[in-house]
């Protein structure tokens, strides 16, 4: 994993994590993707899923074996369509446990 700095919304991190997601209010009630990239206030991911520009996701994924963030609720700011799938912008809530994710973004830079 190699560190990606975008400053759209601060420093990103560029990474390839399965993700499962949860739409409360959607189509489907759950789906997978894979996180591209993740900072202190979003990521960014592919799905197979449609999303839809303000609709809330809850993501669950393991920054690495011993660490799991479970149900990180994100709001859906960017959506395209490429190449068969959804690249989609999230931001997440203000209920994040800030401390944790911090935790994890260390993790992952770790085993850089």
């Amino acid at each position: 994993m190699t560190p990606l700095f975008d400053f759209r919304n601060g420093p990103r991190l560029a990474t390839s994590l399965p993700v499962a997601l949860r739409f409360p209010d959607g189509d489907s009630p759950e789906g997978w993707g894979r996180i591209y990239d993740i900072s202190a206030t979003g990521v960014r991911l592919e799905s197979r899923w449609p999303h839809k520009i303000g609709q809330a996701v809850y993501l669950t994924f393991l920054p690495r074996n011993d660490m799991r963030l479970e149900n990180f609720r994100a709001r859906v700011v960017r959506v395209s369509w490429e190449e068969g799938f959804y690249l989609v912008g999230l931001v997440f809530d203000e209920s994040v446990d800030q401390a944790y994710l911090k935790d994890a973004l260390m993790a992952l830079i770790n085993e850089t």
